[in-house]
C-alpha cells in the first residue's frame, strides 16, 4: 500500500523536510507517533515511516520512559529504540527565555539531540506532541543549516497542522 503524505500530512503531520540543499529521503518530521484512540491514524503513520525507511528517532519533547511506552505500542519505534537509534531529548518550551539556566538546558538538550543524529544513519525522524512548536524550530535549523531561505523555511513551517 502505498500512501500519499499530502492526503496524511492533516490527521499524522509526517511529511519530509527537504528545503535547501538537503538530500530527499533524509529528515521526516511528524506529530506524535500514537494517539491509541486513532487506530486507522496510527496505522497510516506507521506505514508512512515504514515508507520512508525510518531508522533514527529524536522524540523532543519525550523523556526515556516516554519511549519506552510508545515502544510498546508500535512495534516500528519498539525496533528503532531496540537498536539504540531512539532519544528522548525532554524539551521544554515552558520557560523564561530570560532566565540563563533554562537557556542553558534547552541549549544543551538540543545539542545532545544533534550529536545523537551525527553517531546515527538516517533517514531521521524528529517528532514532538503536535510538529508546530519544538519540531518546528528544529526543523527550521536543519533547512536553515542547509542553505534553505528564509522564505522557504516559513512556507515549511506553515505545511504543519
Amino acid at each position: 500500500m502505498n500512501i500519499n503524505y499530502c492526503e496524511n500530512n492533516e490527521i499524522t503531520n509526517f511529511r519530509e523536510i527537504c528545503a535547501g540543499n538537503m538530500k530527499n529521503g533524509v529528515v521526516y518530521s511528524g506529530s506524535y507517533p500514537v494517539f491509541k484512540i486513532d487506530k486507522k491514524r496510527d496505522e497510516i503513520y506507521s506505514q508512512l515511516v515504514w515508507e520512508a525507511g525510518i531508522n533514527c528517532i529524536i522524540n523532543l519533547s519525550g523523556n526515556s520512559e516516554d519511549l519506552e511506552t510508545v515502544a510498546s505500542l508500535a512495534p516500528w519505534y519498539n525496533t528503532i529504540l531496540k537498536n539504540n537509534n531512539a532519544i528522548g531529548l525532554d524539551i521544554q518550551f515552558d520557560f523564561d527565555f530570560f532566565d540563563k539556566f533554562g537557556f542553558e538546558v534547552f541549549n544543551y538538550k538540543l545539542r545532545q539531540g544533534f550529536k545523537f543524529l551525527l553517531d546515527r544513519d538516517g533517514p531521521y525522524l524528529f517528532h514532538c506532541n503536535a510538529v508546530i512548536d519544538r519540531t518546528g524550530f528544529v526543523a527550521a535549523i536543519i533547512e536553515l543549516l542547509f542553505g534553505a531561505n528564509i522564505d522557504d523555511v516559513i512556507y515549511d513551517y506553515l505545511l504543519s497542522y
